[in-house]
C-alpha cells in the first residue's frame, strides 16, 4: 500500500511542479501555441490540485502572454492581454468552464477542452461546474493568494 505524499514537503512540491511544467510544455506544443519561456515555477498553486503558469509572450519578451492552468483538472489557456492578473485568468477559466458545463448538459460536444476519464456528458458537466465553482472561490480568497503552497 503506497503512502500519500507529504504535500507540505518542498521536495514533493518540487517534483509535482516539475512534472506539471513538463505537461504544460507538451500541452502548448499540442495546441501549437507559439510562446516564449514557460516559468520555472507556477505563479500560484495549491499542491496537488492546481497550478497557474505564466507563459512568456513570443512577440513581447519579458511579458506574460498567456496563463495555463494545470493540475487535477483539465488543462486550459487564457491570453494574458485580456487577463493581466493571474486571479483574473483563473476567473476567466472558471467562467469558460461553466459555459462548457452548460454545453455538456445540453448534449453539445466540448471540442475546445480535453476531458479524459470522466464518463458521459452529464458527468463532464458536473465535474466542470464543480471545478469552476472551486476556481472562483479560490480566485476570490485573498488569504490563499498570500499563502500559496508553492
Amino acid at each position: 500500500m503506497s503512502e500519500e505524499p507529504d504535500w507540505e514537503s518542498p521536495e514533493v512540491q518540487g517534483r509535482w511542479c516539475a512534472d506539471l511544467r513538463a505537461h504544460v510544455e507538451a500541452y502548448l506544443q499540442g495546441e501549437k501555441y507559439e510562446h516564449g519561456r514557460i516559468a520555472e515555477q507556477p505563479t500560484w498553486a495549491i499542491a496537488p490540485f492546481v497550478a497557474l503558469w505564466a507563459i512568456e509572450s513570443k512577440d513581447q519578451p519579458e511579458t506574460v502572454g498567456a496563463w495555463v492552468i494545470s493540475g487535477d483538472l483539465p488543462m486550459d489557456l487564457v491570453v494574458a492581454d485580456q487577463h493581466e492578473h493571474p486571479r483574473d485568468a483563473m476567473h476567466a477559466v472558471a467562467d469558460r468552464w461553466l459555459g462548457y458545463a452548460e454545453d455538456a448538459r445540453a448534449g453539445r460536444p466540448i471540442t475546445a477542452l480535453e476531458v479524459r476519464g470522466v464518463g458521459d456528458g452529464q458527468d463532464v458537466a458536473k465535474m466542470l461546474a464543480s471545478r469552476a465553482e472551486t476556481l472562483h472561490e479560490w480566485a476570490a480568497d485573498d488569504e490563499l493568494w498570500r499563502a500559496s503552497s508553492v
